[in-house]
């Protein structure tokens, strides 16, 4: 039992009848672009096949799915949230969304309602970021130019358009979002304590409207 050539320009070769060195070499030419062509129809099929697709197809991969990579998120973490897409996107505009959003984004947040802090309106939510890293920021007059920074804290613009963009994605279009960066002492959440108390609420957080 006999091989079969692994490609088309030795079997074209093979099976020419002239065997003279110009026509084997005539034939090995011709088998070689239909290697080419088989090679580029496997490709485009695996494009679409997002376990198997090269790594320059996910970003339009996730466009179709309206996923966007992270900074520094590996191609193998991408491709397994492209492709539970599907289990994603009925969370959006649900807290439980907009919680993995935040945690996706490296983000500990509390999440809570207007109606669940006694503020009005009623749609809107607020996440409450701790331990992000970040520091106030005191503008500094005649020292620096205007946007060359964040209001408020040491965040970059990309980190504030990146977790603007991804919560807007996922919030429900008729809520108002708002994620406060707290910075404050002794700043708790919650019974039975008072937010910011002593201060006013939010007076020394950087809050980031969504």
């Amino acid at each position: 039992m006999t091989t079969a050539p692994a490609t088309f320009a030795v079997y074209q070769a093979d099976i020419m009848p002239l065997r003279g060195r110009y026509a084997l070499a005539w034939a090995s030419a011709m088998g070689a672009e239909k290697d080419v062509t088989v090679e580029r129809a496997r490709q485009a099929v695996l494009a679409g096949a997002v376990t198997d697709a090269p790594g320059d197809a996910l970003p339009l991969l996730g466009a179709d799915a309206a996923l966007e990579q992270l900074p520094g998120e590996s191609d193998t973490s991408y491709r397994a949230r492209i492709l539970g897409a599907w289990d994603t996107w009925p969370w959006a505009g649900t807290r439980q969304g907009l919680g993995a959003v935040f945690t996706l984004l490296g983000l500990t947040v509390t999440l809570a309602t207007a109606t669940e802090l006694g503020r009005a309106p009623w749609a809107q939510w607020y996440a409450f970021a701790s331990a992000t890293g970040w520091t106030r920021r005191t503008w500094q007059a005649g020292s620096e130019v205007w946007g060359s920074g964040v209001w408020g804290s040491t965040a970059t613009r990309d980190d504030v358009r990146r977790i603007r963009r991804f919560s807007r994605r996922f919030s429900n279009a008729r809520d108002r979002g708002w994620v406060v960066i707290l910075q404050s002492s002794p700043g708790v959440w919650g019974a039975p304590s008072t937010w910011g108390a002593p201060g006013v609420w939010g007076a020394r957080n950087p809050r980031w409207r969504i």
